[in-house]
């Protein structure tokens, strides 16, 4: 089966893609994601990512916390999120508000 072309309100469409970094599902699978191959991968794809969450650490909200620094220094800029009843710092709420 073969596509139509796309036509051109369909190649004007803007889609609105959050990024999810696969931290849960590599700690589920002992996979490793490093730092510096999701920021890169963010900055390959920036045009077409409308937003994308930091790299966190399951169970560890300081190296969470490192990463969302790290990212942030490096020009990155992911929200601060609070998921599973959350493991936002003190100090950090204030930040995102």
């Amino acid at each position: 089966m073969s596509r139509r072309p796309l036509g051109e309100k369909e190649k004007e469409r803007k889609l609105d893609i959050f990024l999810d970094s696969g931290a849960f599902s590599a700690y589920t699978q002992k996979a490793v994601i490093k730092l510096d191959d999701y920021i890169a991968f963010i900055k390959k794809y920036a045009k077409y990512i409308t937003v994308y969450a930091n790299l966190d650490v399951i169970g560890d909200a300081e190296a969470t916390l490192k990463n969302q620094k790290l990212m942030e220094r490096q020009g990155s800029s992911p929200p601060h999120l609070s998921l599973r009843g959350g493991y936002l710092l003190p100090g950090i709420l204030h930040q995102t508000l």
